[in-house]
């Protein structure tokens, strides 16, 4: 059954900063599943600054081709002021420097609905730029802060 995406014609695009931790609970060669507790703040013209808290389950696969970082995976996500739950598909392509900083091109497919704000179905896209911190020495741990220039827009488009 077909069903109208009623944020259709809006537009949204907000400058965003967020903060997450990637802990891997299973890694095999390029394949991962990993949990991701996250903070962002986003803030747009047409919406007041908003904080919001989510966690993710994610399981993935990554390529490195110097100096290009592929990244595909599928996530689960609950946001955690809310208690809403959405599935999304996200693929990330970068350039990783020695020094941690990656310069980002990033794009999530995800449903959610009754958001009130945001589609109902929609492609998140974003370039920006982040910080990676590894730790321990198995690279289990990854702590990533980013900051850029984010846009949604409907899939009924």
């Amino acid at each position: 059954m077909y069903k109208e995406d009623k944020f259709l014609n809006e537009k949204n695009i907000s400058t965003d900063a967020s903060i997450y931790y990637k802990l891997k609970l299973f890694e095999d060669k390029d394949f991962v599943i990993a949990a991701q507790p996250k903070i962002l703040m986003s803030k747009s013209k047409k919406l007041k600054e908003d904080f919001l808290g989510e966690i993710s389950l994610i399981i993935g696969m990554s390529k490195n081709i110097r100096p290009v970082t592929n990244i595909f995976s599928f996530g689960h996500s609950i946001n955690i002021g809310s208690k809403k739950m959405y599935y999304n598909f996200s693929t990330c392509e970068g350039i990783k420097f020695k020094n941690g900083i990656m310069l980002t091109s990033f794009t999530k497919y995800h449903t959610r609905q009754n958001y009130g704000y945001v589609y109902d179905s929609s492609v998140y896209e974003q370039l920006g730029i982040a910080k990676i911190i590894n730790f321990g020495k198995e690279n289990r741990n990854l702590f990533t802060a980013q900051i850029g220039h984010f846009w949604d827009r409907s899939l009924s488009n």
